[in-house]
């Protein structure tokens, strides 16, 4: 049930443990928010679309398809396939995801994209991806964060990249037609790390 339901402005928040090693564990969890502005005025401004949007992307039946994968980890599936990870197959694999045959739409709510095809991407005929996603009644959404890097001084602990710009990338990717974005954070806990860990 997401925020929506219950008239307060819509997120939803999902996440996994699992053993990293023997005294510690990886925790990965992706944020699901919807995007306009950020200012408290500018949502109340924008609440009612929110919220509508928050509610078609977990319509009964429907769910999302995070096709966000980055440039580093879209070249490990790649690999598998003998295929050189460059701009252009990204771009024809994504082409190839959302033109694809069959009903979509009754089974998708919404599409997490990854910049470079939320921005620049086109199919095939020459129609951008995110209006081919748009026109089969599927909202798209955009990954924001930047990746996460080693903190200094930890042992292995991570931390997530991505908010310096991301008003302004925000603006943009909404400017762009994304209704809904992804933050995703993972980190480390264990006796040798993290004691205590607030969200």
């Amino acid at each position: 049930m997401c925020a929506a339901d219950q008239g307060r402005l819509p997120h939803t928040a999902t996440g996994s443990l699992r053993h990293h090693d023997t005294d510690s564990l990886y925790i990965s969890v992706p944020f699901l928010v919807t995007i306009g502005h950020v200012t408290m005025a500018a949502a109340e401004k924008y609440k009612d679309k929110l919220v509508r949007t928050a509610n078609a992307i977990v319509a009964e039946g429907r769910g999302l398809l995070a096709a966000d994968e980055s440039i580093g980890s879209i070249e490990k599936r790649f690999k598998k396939v003998n295929m050189e990870n460059n701009d252009e197959n990204r771009r024809s694999w994504r082409d190839v995801l959302f033109t694809a045959p069959g009903e979509l739409e009754k089974y998708l709510g919404g599409i997490i994209t990854f910049e470079e095809t939320l921005m620049k991407h086109k199919a095939s005929d020459g129609t951008p991806l995110v209006k081919v996603i748009k026109d089969r009644g599927i909202i798209p959404g955009i990954k924001t964060d930047k990746g996460t890097v080693e903190l200094p001084g930890t042992d292995g602990e991570t931390t997530t990249q991505g908010l310096d710009g991301l008003l302004q990338r925000s603006q943009d990717y909404y400017k762009q037609g994304a209704r809904f974005a992804k933050w995703y954070f993972s980190f480390l806990a264990g006796q040798s790390l993290t004691k205590a860990l607030h969200f």
